[in-house]
């Protein structure tokens, strides 16, 4: 099927603006240097996904009225796949058959595709609060310190720009919960930011799925109220039954919840709409991580930073894992290279220390914890994770009560967090969990094992 040529088309790494004439990679928002001929190519291609389209069909079309040889063809498509990253027998996206003619292959997403069904990438009409869009976007997916708050600040400038522009409210949304989520910022804070943006997209657009989704995050996340956030995802995939945010946040939701196959299957769902996302891919090795398979949370980890080396809670579940398999010297290998902080990262190191009995070490690291909390945010579900690495059963206890009232993340895990397993028969432990709605485990067969 033609897709319309006014759309902007989504594949791979990249979007293909036909109005613009542009190729513009989605990590960067920079355009490519294609155009000419292989850019019409291209876009010829792309506006038939799936079809062959032959030789004789595509020459006809992009050199009306000129004699042209095979090979200029063979060259034009050369320099179509360089610009593409693609080398000659890789058939990511163009697939040759010879003395046939050329197939576009890869999955195509309309950008600016409207109606239920439809992907909800509907971008701008001002292409600066589009490409500014485009960028933060990207930053979101791969969400650390400093990555983070730049991605946010250009989705902020792209509302500035353009106030009716939902999908980057949407995205605002998504960057204020992850700053509460990845502990960059206390969640009293920037919750409510994260609702208002979310509002702020439906006021704009309340078909767009992507708002619901970001609704529903806050819910989930912020004021554990799984039934509406259930509703808001529900609503986005009627909306769109491959809107990501929706999967992701419900894949998160149920895991949360201990429903590790019900989290895998939305997450893989969510991978599958875009395979380049790292967050998703780091939090089907969280998956992994909270139902105790070490073994497959570390071999996803793993190819999540194939996919980006440097993207921290990959590299937090990865020492993780490791360190629940009792390989603490290879775990804090891992945590002193890390990249920088993330979801639990504060806690890691003295946590560690104190599982592999270096008592004094652990001590100071948490010593150091409680004094930056007197100038800087440092979430108290860390402190609290450090003291149960220690088996201080009531400094354990007395900082999640704090995580609970500070909404300090990852409290919504706190159920099915292995670093918590030994206290979940503590009166005052079910006590937050019934607090954060979520159901005490089963009793302990064994006691705790240290690890």
């Amino acid at each position: 099927m033609q897709t319309a040529q006014t759309e902007i088309l989504a594949f791979g790494d990249f979007l293909l603006d036909p109005q613009r004439r542009q190729l513009v990679a989605r990590a960067s928002g920079v355009p490519s240097h294609l155009t000419g001929r292989p850019l019409e190519a291209l876009l010829y291609l792309a506006g038939r996904p799936g079809e062959l389209v032959s030789k004789i069909e595509l020459m006809a079309v992009i050199w009306k009225g000129v004699t042209v040889e095979d090979n200029s063809l063979t060259k034009c498509i050369s320099t179509i796949r360089k610009a593409l990253g693609e080398g000659p027998n890789d058939n990511r996206f163009i697939v040759t058959e010879p003395r046939r003619g050329y197939r576009f292959v890869a999955d195509i997403a309309a950008a600016n595709a409207k109606g239920p069904g439809a992907p909800s990438r509907r971008l701008s009409a001002n292409p600066q609060a589009s490409q500014l869009y485009v960028s933060g976007w990207s930053a979101l997916t791969r969400p650390g310190g400093t990555t983070l708050q730049r991605g946010l600040e250009q989705l902020e400038q792209a509302v500035q720009i353009d106030p009716q522009f939902a999908l980057a409210h949407a995205c605002v949304a998504s960057g204020y919960a992850l700053l509460g989520v990845f502990g960059l910022a206390a969640p009293l804070e920037v919750f409510p930011r994260a609702r208002a943006a979310a509002l702020a997209a439906l006021a704009a657009d309340e078909t767009l799925a992507d708002a619901h989704a970001q609704l529903g995050h806050v819910h989930t996340m912020f004021e554990f109220n799984f039934t509406a956030a259930e509703a808001c995802y529900r609503r986005a995939l009627d909306l769109n039954p491959n809107c990501l945010p929706a999967l992701h946040y419900m894949g998160l939701q149920a895991l949360v919840a201990g429903k590790f196959e019900e989290a895998l299957h939305h997450l893989r769902r969510a991978q599958a709409i875009e395979p380049l996302a790292a967050n998703v891919s780091a939090n089907i090795a969280m998956s992994h991580y909270y139902a105790a398979q070490y073994d497959q949370a570390i071999a996803q980890a793993e190819a999540t930073l194939e996919l980006a080396p440097q993207f921290a809670h990959a590299q937090s579940v990865l020492g993780r894992s490791w360190l629940r398999l009792g390989e603490v010297d290879r775990a804090l290998e891992l945590f002193h290279l890390r990249s920088g902080p993330t979801i639990g990262s504060a806690a890691d190191v003295p946590a560690a220390l104190a599982l592999a009995g270096r008592h004094a070490e652990s001590k100071a690291c948490l010593d150091g914890l409680l004094a930056a909390r007197g100038h800087r945010y440092v979430s108290a579900f860390d402190i609290a994770t450090v003291y149960a690495a220690q088996d201080d059963v009531g400094g354990a206890l007395e900082w999640l009560e704090i995580a609970l009232a500070e909404r300090a993340q990852p409290i919504c895990a706190l159920a099915v967090d292995p670093a918590f397993k030994h206290l979940s028969q503590e009166l005052r432990f079910r006590a937050v969990l019934s607090k954060v709605g979520q159901p005490a485990p089963a009793p302990l067969l064994q006691t705790h094992s240290g690890v």
